[in-house]
């Protein structure tokens, strides 16, 4: 007799990977109460042979259930390869002198560990041959001392530092760390000389610099990082970007924006999505358009000061857009109506738009499938042409001039 998957297998949030029902119930037992993990804790001195995709949710129930301390982790010491205690105000140093012991430990995430302290760090050096990812980004106790230890990890790859307490002169010692292919250091005071100082990190990947005091000057660093393909430049003072042809997403949310991919020589860009929220856009048309960006697949225009979208002509690939807080209004919607073919997700919460506005593109999106109305001038009219968008999954009509009337056609 064939079994049914669905009834004896379940899917682990945190690998993906389905478990017959049998592990379920065991995982469950084992992480019952106290007594329950006393019970097995004396019978068990090591996980050692615990597959991986077992043991990671056993653990992780442990830690979310309170259950968790630092003589428990002893028996995880084989087994575990990736630790997430992001949000826990428990951790502490006598945990990470345990962590030290985990022989194939590749990932350690401590996000807004608020206990994490300098100490800890001193521990986790002990993992240089094996861990590849640290974040401890919204720890208020790091500072450079604590940084110095991180310097030790040469194998690392992914590093999260945003939000402490390291100094620009902290940053600067990142340069050692020649693996790196993610870097974040949000919020921290990141100069143009700090920036310098780490071209020598060639492999870099991903850098997020939002909050910094980067300056137009420093920004054309990036363009000594060959392989960079994601930029948040978030919350700072540049203006204007270099030409940087292998980027591929570039946040430029809460600046004023004068140019971007300046001195563009009219190669082939690589950019898929670009993120202006909140941006005071100077000379839109010249700032997008100039790109040269026919890949944008995902624009993010959220409450940025423009009325006119004409600089969005062109962008035919692009699947999300997001236009909410904005002023433009129905004559903006025959741009959208030539740009429709492969959009998915489009946000007009907050803008002029009524339902005649609507109809403008409705025949003219064949795969969109959300679409935010939210706060607009629409009325029990956009139902008429609604039913042409035919795969439309999630429509927001919250505070509009809706009635209910028609809705039902559908």
């Amino acid at each position: 007799m064939q079994r049914s998957d669905q009834q004896y297998s379940m899917t682990d949030e945190a690998t993906g990977i389905q478990s017959p029902k049998l592990v379920e119930m065991c995982l469950n037992a084992a992480c019952e109460s106290k007594e329950s993990v006393q019970t097995w804790r004396k019978q068990i001195r090591t996980l050692e042979r615990l597959p991986a995709h077992l043991a990671h949710p056993l653990f992780h129930r442990l830690l979310h259930s309170g259950l968790l301390n630092p003589p428990l982790l002893e028996v995880f010491r084989y087994c575990i390869e990736e630790v997430v205690l992001s949000g826990d105000s428990s951790i502490s140093a006598e945990w990470t002198v345990y962590f030290k012991s985990f022989k194939y430990l590749r990932i350690l995430k401590a996000v807004s560990c608020k206990s994490l302290t300098n100490v800890a760090l001193f521990h986790i050096a002990g993992l240089a041959d094996t861990l590849q990812e640290l974040d401890i980004s919204c720890c208020p106790k790091i500072t450079d001392e604590g940084l110095s230890h991180v310097l030790a990890l040469k194998n690392l790859e992914g590093l999260g530092i945003s939000e402490t307490k390291i100094t620009a002169n902290g940053v600067q010692q990142l340069c050692i760390l020649k693996n790196l292919r993610y870097l974040d250091m949000g919020g921290l005071p990141v100069t143009d000389s700090s920036l310098c100082v780490l071209t020598s990190l060639t492999r870099l990947e991903s850098l997020y610099v939002w909050g910094s005091k980067i300056s137009d000057q420093g920004v054309l660093q990036l363009k000594k990082f060959p392989n960079l393909q994601m930029v948040n430049l978030a919350w700072t003072e540049v203006t204007r970007i270099p030409s940087l042809q292998s980027l591929k997403y570039l946040n430029m949310a809460k600046c004023t924006v004068a140019s971007i991919f300046e001195g563009w020589n009219g190669l082939d860009v690589q950019l898929e999505e670009l993120n202006l929220s909140g941006t005071n856009i100077q000379g839109p048309l010249e700032v997008i358009a100039g790109i040269g960006a026919h890949n944008l697949l995902t624009v993010n225009l959220s409450s940025s000061n423009f009325k006119d979208v004409t600089f969005l002509t062109g962008l035919s690939k692009i699947g999300v857009l997001d236009l909410s807080g904005t002023m433009i209004n129905d004559a903006a919607m025959d741009i959208i109506r030539s740009i429709g073919a492969n959009l998915k997700h489009l946000d007009l919460s907050g803008c002029r738009i009524t339902s005649g506005g609507v109809g403008a593109f409705a025949r003219h999106v064949p795969s969109l499938e959300q679409l935010h109305l939210s706060g607009t001038l629409v009325d029990d009219c956009v139902f008429e042409y609604l039913q042409f968008v035919h795969v439309l999954k999630v429509l927001d009509l919250s505070f509009t001039n809706i009635k209910g009337n028609g809705i039902f056609g559908l």
